[in-house]
């Protein structure tokens, strides 16, 4: 054995030895991107604000008309100002987001069974039935998702 040879050989054996799995090696590569972990706290933030919206602000305070006290800036009482009803605007856009979230997670679970229905049948039939499903999906992904919407 040549000692360039015996050289790769513990080279491989340190990298091998010291690695670590794939899922931990993108988690450390996760933490170390600023960007990354400051988008995260964000969405944790608002996940949380959110599932806890009846605790932050009372659901009246979404409906209850306040004519007296509409088009104020934000304030004490209104955080983000109030609308042209009077209804504080920082109450709709939390319980707005719980409505958000719970239709962004139901879209999602919908998306991926559909994809996983058509994909399991297309890939167990093969051939023309693979061959007219992948025909649909190329024109529902050729048409903007916005007409879609």
């Amino acid at each position: 054995m040549s000692a360039h040879s015996a050289a790769n050989t513990g080279k491989r054996k340190r990298i091998s030895a010291g690695s670590q799995s794939l899922s931990a090696d993108i988690l450390r590569r996760f933490r170390r991107n600023k960007p990354a972990m400051v988008a995260l706290v964000i969405l944790i933030i608002i996940t949380l604000v959110a599932i806890f919206a009846d605790v932050i602000v009372d659901y009246s305070a979404v409906v209850t008309n306040h004519i007296i006290d509409r088009y104020q800036t934000p304030n004490a009482a209104h955080p983000f100002g109030t609308d042209s009803f009077g209804r504080d605007v920082f109450a709709r856009i939390v319980h707005g987001a719980r409505i958000s979230l719970i239709i962004g997670v139901v879209i999602t679970f919908c998306s991926m069974l559909m994809a996983c229905i058509f994909g399991s049948v297309a890939g167990y039939f093969g051939g023309k039935v693979d061959n007219i499903i992948m025909r649909i999906l190329d024109v529902f992904i050729c048409v903007p998702s916005i007409l879609l919407a």
